[in-house]
């Protein structure tokens, strides 16, 4: 065959081409490495065959050619990127494509509300999709699961925009951020429940609620009231540590006689950081601990305070005399 006596690669291409060797052409071509030949064959592959018939050239095992299909070619072209994707069954690249339309396919008209619901409603379109195919694959079943709760966050999304600031569908939320704007806006009763609603993390959950409701004055009683509805998963030194960062002395005083996990000496200094003094005081005498009664005394001024850790080191000498 005087094709054979043609070392050229470039130039052999066309010619089996032209023969209708397009199979040895291709194969000519990735042998050769070179992306210009190898991308000749497939623009001329393309426009000669039917896409059945394209796609079936490619399932060889001739991974450059492929590569460069997909990012020369198909890149310009969604449908076509869909469809080799489908019949060659990569479910998830199949996923990430309709991932990827829900974050971009937001062309909408009418009026605002309007708008909103379309953009929510191809979100759940294109998210429900990607599921649908990740959960075909056992590999891919817990991802197909995550989706599905991500398509309720925007459901309760959606809703919250028709009632609250800060909520509108161009933006992408995380469950913990709708919790984290709620929580900014007050909002600790439909916080409390959308928490479990959207399965944010209970300790997640508690710490939010202490940094933010902490950081308004006119909140630290309902703050109060919420760490001790039920026992805190995260302890309530969080809340200590937020109220006394944000200024509110007093009301982070409360809190210290909660820290049954610490040891007296640590919630006595606790009480020092809050300048209660008769707390600490107290603390020392319940404990018995005449040590810190003098050092108490000692760092004070104050006559009262002073009076009263005598008072309780004298009832506890007077309580060990023996009778």
């Amino acid at each position: 065959m005087l094709l054979n006596y043609e070392t050229d690669t470039s130039k052999q291409i066309p010619i089996l081409l032209e023969m209708g060797e397009d199979e040895y052409a291709l194969v000519k071509a990735e042998e050769s490495g070179d992306s210009d030949s190898i991308l000749y064959v497939l623009i001329t592959l393309i426009n000669k065959l039917s896409i059945a018939e394209f796609f079936k050239s490619l399932k060889s095992n001739r991974p450059r050619t492929i590569a460069l299909f997909l990012s020369k070619i198909a890149i310009n072209d969604p449908k076509l990127t869909y469809d080799y994707y489908y019949q060659d069954d990569q479910v998830s690249q199949l996923a990430l494509i309709e991932l990827q339309k829900s974050f971009t396919d937001f062309s909408t008209t009418g009026n605002s509300d309007t708008m909103t619901r379309e953009i929510l409603e191809k979100r759940k379109l294109h998210l429900n999709k990607a599921a649908g195919l990740l959960e075909r694959w056992k590999f891919t079943e817990f991802e197909g699961k995550i989706i599905k709760e991500q398509i309720k966050v925007f459901e309760e999304q959606y809703k919250l925009s028709k009632t609250h600031e800060g909520f509108g569908m161009d933006n992408i939320l995380s469950p913990a951020e709708i919790i984290e704007i709620l929580l900014k806006q007050g909002e600790l009763k439909l916080a409390t429940k959308l928490h479990t609603t959207l399965k944010v993390d209970e300790k997640l959950f508690y710490w939010k609620v202490a940094k933010e409701f902490s950081k308004n004055k006119q909140l630290h009683d309902i703050l109060y009231e919420f760490a001790r509805s039920k026992k805190s998963p995260i302890g309530y030194e969080p809340f200590f540590i937020e109220t006394l960062k944000n200024g509110d002395r007093r009301q982070a005083s409360l809190y210290v006689g909660l820290c049954t996990n610490l040891s007296h000496r640590q919630r006595i200094h606790m009480y020092l950081k809050c300048d209660d003094f008769r707390s600490a005081v107290d603390e020392a005498y319940k404990k018995k601990d005449v040590e810190y009664l003098d050092i108490l005394g000692s760092v004070t001024d104050n006559t009262v305070i002073i009076r009263l850790t005598n008072e309780y080191k004298d009832k506890l000498k007077s309580s060990r005399l023996p009778f």
